[in-house]
Order: C-alpha cells, then sequence, then structure tokens
C-alpha cells in the first residue's frame, strides 16, 4: 500500500491523522452510503516526504498514478489540513481549492497550490487567531471528528492533506444548514446558486435563500430549486446531521437531471450563543469572522468600506 495515497474508501476511523478533517470526513461519508463523488487523499505522510524532506518525485509519481486510475478526467483538488472542518474551526476560505483540473501533471502542481497555501499570511493569522494545535486535534465521538494523536509524524509548523475528486455534473450547487446558524432555529437553511458554489462559500453570487422547516410543508420552489428538488437537499442535509450526532453545514450539487452530490459536511461552528436580548433583528460575524479573522488594517478599510452599505 502506497503511504501517500488513501482512497476514500480505505480511510478507517483512525485515519483522521493521515487524511486531514476534509479527506476523512468525505471517505467516512462516502462508505456510510452518502453520494460522494469518487476520490483519493493525497496524505500528510506525502506533506511530510515533499515539503518538509523535499523528496518530492516519488510523490508526485504517486499522485499521477492514483489521478489515472481515477479516470483521468476533471478532479477537483481541495485542501485537507489537519484542523480543518472541525467542530472549533472551518478554515472555510482559508486554504486553497483548484476546480475543473485536467490531466497529471496539472493535478500535481494543483496539489502543490494547495500545500503552499498552509503558509499563507492568511492561513497563519487564522490559525493563530483559532489557536489550531500544530500536532494534535481534539478527539470526539462524533464520527466526523474522530481523530488520532500525530505526534509520531514529524512535526512542522502545521501539516496538510490533499483532496483530489472527480467533478461532479453541476446544474446548481449551495449549502445547508441544519440548524439557523444566527437565530439557531431548528429548521434547514439552504442557499443555492447556479453552475459551481465556488462563488457562494467565497461570497461572491447572492444565493436563492429557502427555510425549511422540520415539520410541516415545504416552502414553494422556484425556477433554481423546485419543490421536490429542495426537499432532497434538504433531506440529505437531515440525515448528514442524524448520522453525525450534531448540526452540519453540508456543501452539495445538482446535475440537470436533478442527482444530488455530497461535496463536504462539517460541524456548523457559527453558531450564536442564546441570549436573553429578544428582538426581530440578529446580527452575526459568522462569514466575516471566518475569512477576516484579525484585525483590519487600515489599508483593507479603505477598500472594504467603500463596498458596505451606507445609510
Amino acid at each position: 500500500m502506497n503511504p501517500y495515497i488513501l482512497p476514500f474508501a480505505q480511510i478507517q476511523p483512525t485515519d483522521h491523522a493521515r487524511a486531514g478533517g476534509k479527506g476523512y470526513a468525505l471517505g467516512r461519508l462516502q462508505q456510510a452510503g452518502f453520494p460522494v463523488p469518487l476520490g483519493f487523499v493525497v496524505t500528510v505522510e506525502a506533506y511530510h516526504a515533499a515539503v518538509v524532506e523535499d523528496t518530492r518525485p516519488a510523490v508526485a509519481d504517486a499522485v499521477r498514478r492514483a489521478y489515472l486510475a481515477l479516470g483521468a478526467g476533471a478532479v477537483a483538488v481541495r485542501s485537507s489540513a489537519l484542523a480543518e472542518d472541525g467542530a472549533e474551526a472551518s478554515f472555510a476560505g482559508q486554504h486553497e481549492t483548484c476546480l475543473n483540473i485536467n490531466g497529471a501533471e496539472a493535478v500535481w502542481e494543483a496539489t502543490r497550490v494547495c500545500w503552499t497555501s498552509l503558509e499563507t499570511a492568511r492561513a497563519l493569522a487564522y490559525r493563530q487567531h483559532a489557536a489550531a494545535p500544530p500536532s494534535a486535534i481534539r478527539s470526539s465521538e462524533n464520527p466526523l471528528k474522530s481523530v488520532q494523536s500525530v505526534d509520531t509524524l514529524p512535526s512542522p509548523p502545521a501539516a496538510m492533506a490533499v483532496v483530489i475528486q472527480q467533478m461532479a455534473p453541476t446544474a446548481c450547487s449551495g449549502v445547508a444548514f441544519t440548524r439557523d446558524p444566527v437565530t439557531q432555529a431548528d429548521v434547514i437553511v439552504i442557499e443555492a446558486v447556479a453552475g459551481l458554489g465556488e462563488a457562494l462559500v467565497g461570497g461572491q453570487a447572492a444565493p436563492h435563500r429557502y427555510t425549511v422547516p422540520r415539520i410541516g410543508g415545504l416552502p414553494t420552489g422556484d425556477d433554481l430549486l423546485d419543490t421536490e428538488r429542495l426537499a432532497r437537499v434538504a433531506d440529505l442535509a437531515a440525515a448528514v446531521a442524524a448520522w453525525a450526532g450534531c448540526p452540519q453545514d453540508v456543501e452539495w450539487s445538482m446535475d440537470a437531471a436533478g442527482q444530488l452530490y455530497l461535496l463536504q459536511a462539517r460541524p456548523i461552528t457559527a453558531l450564536a450563543a442564546p441570549d436573553a436580548v429578544s428582538s426581530a433583528i440578529r446580527w452575526t460575524r459568522d462569514n466575516v469572522g471566518e475569512v477576516l479573522p484579525g484585525p483590519v488594517t487600515p489599508l483593507s478599510w479603505s477598500v472594504l468600506d467603500p463596498l458596505g452599505n451606507h445609510a
């Protein structure tokens, strides 16, 4: 067995330290029967060999061979850092994702891009803010958070696995929260856009938004998601949360025929703390806090301020 490559189907409950947060979750979800596109993880051992020990040829060859064995079509190459997609911090938007990558050499280069993003100023600031431990992660009974210590591995400032996964045909995509992250209401909040969901996750596209009650009828659908397709997304998100045992932030996509794919699932990290203040309006910094965890410099504010809403 190649230590640098770990197919989703072979990920075990003790493999979080090899597969990272995203890769571990996707493997376990696929094995549980959820519609996760096929893929594999370039392991943390590969990161150490290529980046720390600078022995790249064997790693590059393993990545190229695994990509060809997957079918050699378009793939997504996505970060899977050890602390990523956990219950305390999601690291959303902090590391690189490369979509629609074709060809073995391009896949290898995209893998290196993901590794490099681990040490950007943005990611370093986020880790410092989140106090992400460099060589171990808290364990839990939750199947998406059950991890092991990685103290037996070398200890650079952080480590990253990389997910390489078949691109799912996509007509629309989005996210589904199995609890309202602002009000904590026991509903499923779905946001969707046409095409790939990266613009939604990155805050560059205004989504269609739907609130689905746990009990009772579905909201009226629209030209993006009709009522039947809305029900499929809600059912998938609810099933993931039931399996994981805690509220989930689910990324999904759907093709033109209505086939639904599960692209990612992680515990919701932005649930607002309950308070005694009753108000019709609530404010949240969940997305801003993920993308901009530290103080904003005057230069940054001079760019951001004109983009805001002004009375």
